[in-house]
């Protein structure tokens, strides 16, 4: 089942309802209304919609159903557009004709009445209700995901076949396309303001979530359905463990990787930084991979720097965002990283905004990369979770790929927890160990130090570099001895309390036991 597109949403709104005050004006001149006349100019296009409010309130008043209407509403359909549609555009009419009375002859046969409908108030509340029973009602929406509001079918009175409609962003110029549109339908005078206001509730209340309606219509049995979600990373991407530690660890990331992504949907800023390491030659799918299983609408590979205003925007209607050819050099720059990726909300003011908006993240993050020593970092690293890849399966994963978010959602709807402890948390770890970038200072000390079980930063200078003057040595030299002795397999153990190295950290070796 594909992902609903934007394009499809007009058919799920809710269907016009018009209140019983709907404040519609139509002026039938001072006698009579020429039907001939207002039918001919419809039917060559000439304000269809203004000519077909007349004849509409004429037939109301000349005592016929709303199927006869109907009837005759249909011979007016112009090229491009279908009976339905036309049907669709009368009924608002006529629901605001026989609220307002036309029904009844007196209602249009003094002046004194026209110009008493003409003299409504254009308060919030009619020209909410004049919008609300118009197409205007199912051509607004607000899209949830991507926290924006959009135009999503033909507005009435506009220009163009609503059968080819493209639907996008709200505009500013589209407010004053309904103002327009209100002052020919009784509110000659009507303040931007007003409009505004209730072109943005109607947004509200015609409320679409594409990600989150494609995974509640998706459908897992587990008594007849054949499990993939721990085995898709081997299955379609590839992945071969070397031992069952791996093969356990693979299981885990294959299951978490796809539930995290369905919490932030269920759950918009729920806890979900882990980020799995597709590591792979370069040019075998990777990103397309991913693409497949987040839908190309919904996915984003062009993340701008992170932390800056750009990103918080960009992650808005995103679902999965790759981070590519994963490689971080400075210190800044990974601390920066870690911060963004373990942030749960956006707090921004977007471009030509006029007000701060908190965003609750509804995407995870994927990291690709083709190299084995990305990480430049030895801390912070739990939320990274490498995986090797092999041959990718494109095909396949596009023809399984509703049935593994089906059974996501199932497990996430079961209380699956979607990271890793435990065993699993350490076998993480010691493969980010492994992807730590090689530093020459670290086979120095492995080279020097062979005899030592404790030292101290200084003490690790003089075994490793004897020839260096201490007193030139610097803040980045010691964070760089510290790092490498690290990654050698050393560890910090508090400070020594007396002698030489009083107060200087100290760090022994690592006795790994068989």
């Amino acid at each position: 089942m594909p992902l609903k597109s934007i394009e499809a949403w007009a058919e799920i709104l809710p269907p016009e309802v018009a209140p019983l005050h709907v404040p519609l004006i139509i002026d039938l001149g001072n006698d009579h209304l020429d039907r001939s006349q207002a039918s001919q100019a419809a039917l060559n296009g000439e304000s269809w919609h203004q000519n077909m409010l007349k004849l509409v309130a004429s037939w109301v008043s000349g005592g016929l159903t709303n199927d006869q209407i109907y009837e005759r509403a249909e011979q007016h359909t112009l090229p491009g557009y279908t009976a339905q549609q036309t049907r669709d555009e009368v009924r608002g009419m006529i629901a605001g004709a026989r609220a307002k009375g036309f029904d009844r002859p007196s209602v249009i046969s003094t002046g004194l009445d026209r110009q008493a409908k003409t003299s409504k108030i254009a308060n919030p509340q009619n020209i909410y209700d004049l919008i609300k029973s118009s197409a205007w009602n199912t051509a607004l929406a607000f899209d949830e995901f991507a926290q924006r509001k959009l135009l999503i079918a033909k507005p009435p009175n506009q220009p163009g076949n609503p059968l080819v409609f493209k639907p996008r962003d709200l505009q500013d110029s589209d407010y004053t396309k309904v103002s327009r549109w209100i002052n020919t339908n009784g509110y000659p005078r009507v303040a931007k303001q007003i409009v505004v206001d209730a072109v943005n509730e109607i947004c509200a209340e015609n409320i679409i979530s594409p990600v989150k309606h494609y995974l509640e219509n998706l459908s897992y049995d587990p008594t007849h359905d054949a499990s993939m979600l721990s085995t898709w990373l081997t299955s379609y991407l590839g992945v071969a463990p070397i031992d069952a530690k791996e093969q356990a660890y693979v299981k885990s990331v294959s299951r978490l990787s796809l539930i995290q992504a369905v919490a932030r949907i269920f759950d918009p800023g729920c806890k979900a930084d882990s980020v799995p390491i597709l590591e792979g030659d370069q040019g075998i799918g990777k990103s397309s991979a991913l693409r497949v299983l987040h839908d190309h609408k919904y996915f984003g590979d062009a993340l701008p720097p992170m932390g800056t205003k750009d990103a918080s925007d960009y992650i808005r209607g995103k679902w999965g965002i790759e981070l590519a050819e994963l490689a971080f050099q400075r210190k800044a720059d990974v601390e920066a990283q870690k911060a963004f990726i373990s942030r749960q909300e956006e707090r921004f003011r977007p471009a030509y905004g006029r007000e701060e908006i908190c965003y609750l993240r509804q995407c995870v993050f994927w990291g690709t990369t083709n190299r084995t020593d990305y990480l430049t970092d030895e801390t912070g690293n739990r939320r990274f979770l490498p995986i090797k890849i092999g041959k990718i399966d494109l095909a396949g994963l596009i023809e399984v790929k509703d049935k593994l978010w089906a059974e996501a959602v199932y497990n996430y709807h079961q209380g699956e927890q979607w990271w890793l402890d435990g065993a699993q948390s350490d076998y993480a770890h010691s493969q980010t160990q492994q992807r730590l970038e090689s530093d020459a200072w670290v086979e120095q000390i492995n080279l020097k130090m062979i005899g030592a079980n404790e030292t101290s930063i200084k003490e690790a200078f003089e075994l490793c570099f004897p020839t260096k003057e201490l007193d030139k040595i610097t803040h980045s030299d010691n964070r760089r001895m510290a790092a490498c002795l690290l990654k050698s397999g050393w560890k910090k153990n508090g400070r020594y309390t007396s002698g030489p190295k009083r107060n200087q950290t100290k760090y022994v070796r690592v006795i790994e036991e068989n």
